[in-house]
This record gives C-alpha cells, sequence and structure tokens, in this order.
C-alpha cells in the first residue's frame, strides 16, 4: 500500500509464480482509495488483472499471453464529472512474429455509467493489427459487438464487413461497418478512401438502400462525436 501524491491510497497486491515472466493463474490486483496524484483526475475501485496464458520472453519483447482484466466500480472523477467502469474482458497480446503484432480485446462486458447517461458493450470483440515492416506503419481493425445507451431505446449491433485498414494516422483507406438497429434498420459504412466513405441507408429494415450519403472521415467523426 502506497500513499498517492496529493491524497488517498493504491493498494497492489497479487502471486507472480517465477520471477521475471509470467505463468497462467498469475495475477496482480491494483485497488485504488480515491487517489489524486495531482494530475486532475481522482481513481477509485479495484482492477483484477489474471494470466490466462503466456508464451515467449517478456524481456526481449517477443511473446504471446491473454489476460483476463476486472474492473469493479472503478471510478474516475475529473473536472466534477464521475465515470464509473464495469467490466470483465480478456486482451490478448502477440509480438511473437515481428514486425507483425497484433492485440485484441474481448468479453461479455464493458459498461460506463455518467451522470447523465449509461453505455455499454456486449458480446464484443476487437482486433489490431500493426504491420512495422511499412513506413508509416500499415494496421487493420476488426470489430463486432453490441452498444447500448440510455441516450436511445433498444440496442444495435456493429460489425467490420471488410476489416478497415489504414496507413499511420490517417484515416481509413478501405473497409465496410455494418450497423443495425431497432427493425433491422441498417447503415452500411463503405470506405471510399482515406478522406471519403459513402453510407447506405436502410431506414426501414426492408432490405433495400433509401438514401446514399457521401460524408468525408471528418463528418463521419463529428457525427459520432
Amino acid at each position: 500500500t502506497s500513499p498517492c501524491l496529493m491524497s488517498g491510497s493504491v493498494t497492489v497486491s497479487g502471486d507472480i509464480a517465477v520471477p521475471l515472466t509470467f505463468t497462467p493463474g498469475d495475477f496482480i490486483n491494483t485497488d485504488y482509495d480515491n487517489c489524486d496524484d495531482g494530475t486532475g483526475q481522482v481513481i477509485d475501485g479495484l482492477m483484477e488483472m489474471t494470466f490466462s496464458s503466456f508464451q515467449g520472453d517478456i524481456l526481449i519483447g517477443s511473446f504471446q499471453m491473454t489476460v483476463n482484466l476486472v474492473m469493479t466500480n472503478l471510478s474516475l472523477t475529473e473536472g466534477g464529472e464521475t465515470n464509473v467502469i464495469n467490466a470483465d474482458v480478456n486482451v490478448a497480446l502477440d509480438t511473437t512474429t515481428a514486425p507483425i503484432a497484433t492485440s485484441s480485446i474481448s468479453g461479455a462486458l464493458l459498461e460506463r455509467v455518467a451522470s447523465t447517461v449509461t453505455e455499454s458493450l456486449t458480446n464484443f470483440s476487437t482486433e489490431y493489427t500493426e504491420d512495422a515492416s511499412a513506413f508509416p506503419v500499415d494496421w487493420t481493425n476488426d470489430s463486432m459487438g453490441t452498444a447500448e445507451s440510455t441516450d436511445y431505446v433498444g440496442s444495435i449491433t456493429y460489425e467490420s464487413i471488410v476489416p478497415f485498414a489504414g496507413s499511420g494516422a490517417n484515416y481509413p483507406h478501405t473497409g465496410e461497418l455494418l450497423v443495425t438497429g431497432a427493425n433491422n434498420a441498417t447503415l452500411r459504412l463503405i470506405v471510399i478512401d482515406d478522406m471519403n466513405v459513402q453510407v447506405e441507408a436502410d431506414y426501414d429494415g426492408d432490405g433495400q438502400v433509401d438514401e446514399v450519403i457521401d460524408l468525408t472521415w471528418d463528418e463521419v467523426y463529428g457525427i459520432a462525436g
């Protein structure tokens, strides 16, 4: 248990069977007690990390591992607003095929509770791959899941029909995302290039495109933001 810089404390506990590496069953728990390190954020709650699998050598950076991450009422207060996170997710990382590295996160629940809204992802997965042999780095992103929010009624499912692919910090230059809402209404986002996308909207869920909308990536993020 260590005091935080301004107030509160953080307690780290766990069991590492073999020094300088990890083995299945190893765990690290971090319990924040209103920890304020003077960065403008106060953290409170419990985060539990358990290693499900591990192969390779962490010291040379070539390894493959899967970690189960559980967050229980983990709250972050900043600027007078508190967000509470509850999660039960699996995080995987594979660096054994360098210069290609793959990371993924998947799980049954990832929930954020704020003062005015509750948002959650269920039965979700996202896989991200980087190829550092290219400059700038080439990457792909493949995602699926179900989203719910108190900001709207019902749930929304999303799925990468074609994984997004891009280069460096640019927007994706290829990919296709299908979003399905109430009564099978859909929005299909088709990437034209790293500047432009096209959205095919089926508002009544009859399988026919009702409207085609041409947008820039900046406009897409402006709408989503």
